[in-house]
């Protein structure tokens, strides 16, 4: 068995577990680094369950996100137990510049929108916490950048990504990949360069699923 421990902030920190049994697995620790884990089901159950997207729409108020496009996606958790696999992302949106009325790639400037996100209400009520992914894409063809942008009480989200949150968490997109699991069952995991890496693979399932063929690096 291989672990590796990722400190992401204060109230993120995660443990990737890779058995040569299972796809690899996310805990999800608490504040005092501890989970809630009794048994290995305790950590396969929620990786099973299948989320639904969440459904996008631009808002009518006022935001600072970046012309471009987006894509959203969350986990759910409880405090100290293991999140979920990662939702199937969201429809794609393209931000305008209000000013120009057009589609732009510049990075420096913001499209004055914002996003209204709707999370599913009966989807698994026991789990009360939420992490919110965004997956922006500047230009065609680059790797898009990937932010934590909420993490928190579902009951607590404003329902907006206003594109100002300070406390938002850039992550690789090997990482967001890695929620997915991919369907791969490796027996090590390692962390170099703030990148997750998986060897000694026993098994290989379905892999084209529209999960991995929605990370579109090329939107």
């Amino acid at each position: 068995m291989s672990v590796v421990g990722r400190w992401e902030s204060d109230n993120n920190i995660k443990l990737y577990i890779a058995d040569g049994t299972n796809p690899i697995m996310t805990i999800r620790l608490d504040k005092v680094g501890q989970a809630d884990i009794d048994d290995i089901k305790d950590i396969t159950i929620q990786e099973n369950w299948v989320l639904r997207p969440l459904k996008i729409s631009i808002s009518d108020v006022v935001g600072s996100l970046k012309p471009a496009k987006v894509q959203y996606a969350y986990t759910l958790y409880n405090e100290g137990t293991p999140t979920t696999k990662l939702s199937p992302l969201s429809r794609s949106l393209s931000l305008y510049d209000t000013s120009t009325k057009g589609y732009s790639t510049k990075e420096d400037i913001e499209s004055n929108k914002a996003v209204e996100i709707e999370i599913p209400e009966d989807e698994h009520p026991e789990l009360t916490r939420i992490c919110i992914y965004r997956i922006t894409y500047f230009q065609s063809g680059q790797t898009p950048l990937i932010h934590l942008f909420y993490d928190g009480e579902r009951d607590l989200f404003s329902g907006i990504d206003m594109g100002n949150n300070e406390d938002s968490v850039q992550i690789s997109q090997e990482e967001l990949k890695a929620m997915i699991s991919l369907g791969i069952i490796p027996k090590e995991i390692e962390s170099k360069n703030d990148y997750l890496f998986a060897a000694n693979i026993k098994d290989i399932q379905d892999t084209t699923n529209k999960q991995f063929k929605d990370i579109d690096c090329t939107a």
